[in-house]
């Protein structure tokens, strides 16, 4: 009986409520997402290959990728981009000075530079991805 109290009294706060609305229509959002089909794919030919890339892809994404939908990439291009950030920062000291720095100091110096920028990072995703799905015969 106290934990059902407890999660009433979630509902007492105004700012939580707030938060649990945001976080609730951000993922109806991206669940409708998920299911809108790219124009030009043929999500049939895409969901026969399960396996190799597409199946890693769609794993990636929550199945999102073998659907074909405009939120394929997921969080993919954050991931990759913040990746590839911290193999630059062993080779360019200048960005392991400012990794010692902070998150603030670095992205603020990223965003002056354009070097890893999250869109660019999901431009070339796009490429690869496109150019494997006119390997195998989907557009």
């Amino acid at each position: 009986m106290r934990l059902f109290s407890k999660i009433a009294d979630i509902w007492r706060h105004e700012e939580l409520r707030k938060k649990i609305g945001i976080t609730l229509g951000l993922i109806l959002v991206y669940r409708i997402g998920s299911f809108i089909v790219l124009p030009g794919v043929n999500p049939d030919a895409l969901a026969d290959q399960s396996e190799g890339l597409g199946g890693l892809l769609s794993l990636f994404t929550g199945g999102a990728f073998s659907r074909a939908s405009i939120f394929a990439l997921g969080i993919m291009p954050y991931i990759s981009a913040s990746i590839i950030f911290q193999l630059l920062t062993v080779v360019i000291p200048t960005l392991d000075r400012l990794n010692k720095e902070g998150f603030v100091t670095i992205t603020r110096e990223l965003r002056k530079t354009g070097l890893g920028s999250t869109e660019e990072v999901q431009v070339y995703l796009v490429l690869g991805i496109s150019v494997y799905l006119n390997m195998i015969r989907v557009l």
